[in-house]
């Protein structure tokens, strides 16, 4: 939550706040939950587009594996695509014959 904060605070310029958030991330040693702690020393940024490249970069690493890196990388601008696509998954071949706009093959 505090990186969501952060980046709400860094998208309306209001950097001090963002990094006070982001260092609060960086900086926790101890958890009362079974979650990620970082240890990081603090840092000090002072344009938004590298605060923000540090909250994506935070949120990498904080919620790995949670199902949330392609919002991210949209949302932040770093997407390749701005639609997923499934190269390796074949369109079965009655889609194709009930559906005949659709370019099979």
């Amino acid at each position: 939550m505090k990186l969501i904060k952060a980046e709400a605070l860094a998208r309306t310029n209001d950097l001090v706040g963002a990094m006070i958030l982001v260092n609060q991330v960086r900086t926790q040693t101890s958890s009362t939950v079974d979650e990620p702690v970082a240890g990081l020393p603090p840092i000090v940024l002072v344009t938004q587009a590298q605060v923000l490249a540090e909250i994506a970069r935070q949120r990498r690493y904080e919620l790995y594996e949670q199902g949330l890196r392609w919002e991210d990388t949209r949302r932040f601008g770093t997407a390749v695509t701005t639609t997923p696509t499934f190269t390796w998954l074949p369109i079965p071949t009655r889609e194709c014959d009930f559906n005949p706009a659709n370019p099979c093959g």
